[in-house]
């Protein structure tokens, strides 16, 4: 996998094995995104088809996920038009637009 091999050392009764890692955080490139990931999007888009009132906060909670996922999530789906907001943020609700 192009790892370097362990560094091993001795020192009386301990064993201490040294891995060099393949890649540092910085060059590390996540590819598995969180809010890409299969599931997220579309369970937030089951969660408000279901209940269209319900708040962000409530999402969340529902998913075990941050808020801020929630609102890349709801991002990503009012970009690509799979729903709107309609009012406000304390009297509105989602409406989830049909297929065309």
């Amino acid at each position: 996998m192009g790892a370097k091999i362990p560094e091993y050392s001795i020192l009386g009764n301990d064993i201490t094995v040294k891995f060099i890692a393949v890649v540092t955080s910085k060059a590390f490139k996540r590819t598995n995104d969180v809010r890409k990931e299969k599931g997220v999007n579309t369970r937030v888009l089951e969660i408000i088809t279901a209940q269209t009132d319900i708040s962000l906060s409530e999402i969340a909670d529902r998913l075990g996920v941050s808020y801020k996922t929630v609102q890349r999530a709801m991002a990503d789906l009012k970009k690509i038009g799979v729903i709107e907001r309609v009012g406000g943020r304390r009297k509105g609700y989602w409406r989830v637009k049909e297929n065309d």
